[in-house]
């Protein structure tokens, strides 16, 4: 039986793709480190993971190391109720869009002080060029 069989299709990675080899590796509901992932993924899990919550429709992947890295998926996942898996996409679907929130703020507040280094760059940069071309006169 097909393990995947409560999940609509369009959730599921497609077959050879590095996310759908960690989906498969997540599915035994267990946590797993980053460096177990690496090994066997053979590559680091992160763009993995990224497609996983976001563009397979809202994994909800749980780092239950802290910043030690190591996952687990959620258990509404798993348990074949698709009400349960729904529940799951739209908490994870929340998180992503709060840390996407956060991140464009943080961006926002950053864009002033980047244009007066940009300025400020550019100043330097005209003043060195005129400087070369009255060396070269």
């Amino acid at each position: 039986m097909d393990k995947y069989t409560n999940i609509t299709l369009r959730y599921i990675p497609s077959l050879n793709t590095q996310a759908r080899r960690l989906l498969d590796i997540l599915w035994d509901g267990q946590d797993h480190s980053s460096l177990e992932l690496m090994t066997t993924l053979e590559a680091d899990p992160r763009s993995a993971l990224q497609s996983l919550r976001k563009d397979y429709g809202f994994w909800l992947i749980h780092n239950t190391g802290d910043k030690k890295g190591r996952y687990q998926l959620d258990e509404r996942h798993l348990s074949g109720i698709p009400e349960l898996d729904r529940q799951a996409r739209i908490e994870a679907e929340l998180k992503y869009n709060e840390k996407s929130y956060k991140q464009s703020e943080r961006e926002a507040r950053r864009q002033s002080r980047a244009l007066i280094k940009l300025r400020i760059t550019q100043e330097k940069f005209e003043a060195e060029v005129q400087l070369e071309f009255d060396l070269k006169k």
